[in-house]
């Protein structure tokens, strides 16, 4: 097998797997800072920094996990100034080349080695909802008002019922109460349908219905998800199927309701809409 190093500070570092536990808890302290910090590599060096000035050994457990991450962002040598602990970057792949890995971030190798909770906590930082056409930004929320909400979705499932629609519901409720998006209680559903990987919804209110419809799915969002909150390599590739089953789902209903459509005269775009409102009031009786 081959030996992975990285160059700090001119000194050549062997890179040792690490147990999951260790990146977790690194992941735990990069996430309470990250919608503060310019970007990840911001957040590392004063973690090495605070490392160096401590005087830690190279093989010690969490300064070793936070050398696989910038080795996972490309970064192959740099320096870090301990006392501004600041970061200078003397060689990093370029975006070509470490497009050419497109591995799995999610086996067990690639979560030993830290992509994995590169590739999370990323895609935490970054993850949108379109909600009736406006993008916000998907932000978490306090744990227990993110509990009460998640309690009160699950409670809320009728029998065989998937927990999309009811967290479809949940989002619907805060929206017609007229919360606005950066309402906690409405960043809480959205924040929960982003975790099961639904990128947007339109909830549109006509007369005595509600039309309903998902707007974009990501399954980096659901794995993401799935990875933070302990999920092991088989039920992060669940979360991911669920998603394309859940997409193969609407692309039928959306078939469907445009050959229907095209029987009747009515625009395709209503139809696909209704059918799926049409679902979710079903499922509500």
């Amino acid at each position: 097998m081959a030996t992975t190093e990285i160059v700090l500070n001119g000194t050549s570092i062997k890179l040792q797997p690490q147990p999951r536990p260790v990146f977790m808890n690194l992941a735990a302290t990069i996430i309470k800072s990250m919608y503060d910090a310019p970007n990840f590599g911001a957040i590392i060096s004063g973690l090495l920094a605070d490392g160096l000035e401590k005087q830690v050994a190279h093989d010690n457990p969490l300064f070793q996990a936070a050398l696989w991450l910038m080795h996972e962002m490309g970064v192959r040598e740099f320096r870090i100034d301990v006392e501004a602990k600041r970061m200078e970057v003397d060689r990093q792949l370029s975006a070509e080349e470490r497009a050419r890995d497109t591995s799995d971030p999610y086996t067990k190798g690639n979560i030993a080695t830290g992509r994995a909770v590169i590739a999370s906590v990323a895609n935490l930082r970054n993850r949108t909802f379109s909600l009736n056409g406006t993008v916000v930004q998907v932000r978490l929320q306090e744990k227990a008002l993110m509990e009460e909400h998640v309690q009160a979705v699950v409670k809320s499932r009728g029998v065989n019922e998937d927990l999309y629609s009811a967290a479809m519901r949940g989002l619907v409720g805060r929206v017609m109460e007229g919360l606005p998006a950066e309402d906690p209680k409405v960043q809480c559903a959205i924040l929960l349908l982003s975790d099961l990987g639904v990128r947007g919804m339109r909830i549109v209110k006509e007369e005595e219905r509600v039309n309903v419809s998902i707007e974009g799915l990501n399954e980096n969002d659901a794995m993401a998800a799935a990875f933070l909150q302990g999920a092991e390599t088989e039920q992060i590739h669940q979360a991911r199927d669920r998603i394309r089953n859940l997409h193969k789902a609407l692309m039928n209903r959306a078939q469907a309701a445009a050959a229907k459509a095209a029987g009747t005269g009515a625009p395709a775009a209503a139809a696909a809409s209704q059918t799926v409102s049409a679902a979710i009031k079903r499922r509500r009786r």
